[in-house]
């Protein structure tokens, strides 16, 4: 017991959140095997001391993190897999691991969501994507494109087929498609940080 301290508390809590969160319908698989993963993939040593400033200290270079880090992820599932009883990860697995890991850390203690120092990266961090909020989005935002003088009209109108995943689950997303919708999310929050685009995730009731 001696190693078990509060870093660690902390990653078995957010690797146990996030592998629930990503163990779903045709992608199941052992929280302890999605632990070992997120180690593995240097997850935990990029975040879990808080991340390096200088390598994550705009969108653009937070989203080419990220964006390396799912691939990273699925590579690691694929071999996982070669070994049995293990499902080879997308792209909308691999960040829902990332993105719930990352939200139970820097946006679960509203201590830290108060401090100035973390505001900047805290809204950086993507939101977990699932069908609910994607649909809830579209749905509403079909409605906006009814309104007269609304300034996001134009942009807006084109993302609820593309929020629907063109048939598309989120959890069959590939790499463009996040990164769209992750596009989309940044004018529809008006930059005000990614995490804000929960206001529409009904899973809370």
């Amino acid at each position: 017991m001696c190693n078990f301290d509060e870093a660690e508390y902390r990653h078995r809590f957010a690797a146990w959140c996030a592998c629930r969160a990503s163990s779903v319908k045709d992608y199941r698989f052992k929280v302890r095997k999605g632990k070992k993963l997120i180690e593995d993939s240097d997850l935990r040593k990029d975040l879990l001391a808080g991340w390096d400033a200088t390598l994550l200290n705009s969108s653009k270079s937070f989203n080419e993190w990220h964006r390396n880090k799912r691939y990273r992820i699925i590579g690691i599932s694929k071999r996982y897999s070669e070994q049995g009883n293990f499902p080879v990860f997308t792209h909308g697995i691999a960040a829902k691991l990332i993105n719930i890991y990352m939200k139970v850390l820097f946006l679960g203690s509203v201590q830290d969501c108060m401090q100035e120092k973390n505001r900047k990266k805290q809204k950086l961090i993507h939101p977990p994507i699932d069908g609910q909020v994607l649909t809830r989005i579209a749905n509403y935002h079909a409605r906006v494109t009814a309104l007269a003088g609304n300034h996001d009209v134009e942009f807006l109108s084109q993302y609820p087929t593309q929020f629907n995943g063109v048939g598309i689950p989120w959890t069959g997303l590939n790499s463009g498609q996040y990164d769209s919708i992750i596009e989309a999310f940044l004018h529809i929050t008006r930059y005000h940080g990614l995490w804000t685009i929960e206001e529409y995730w009904p899973g809370h009731q």
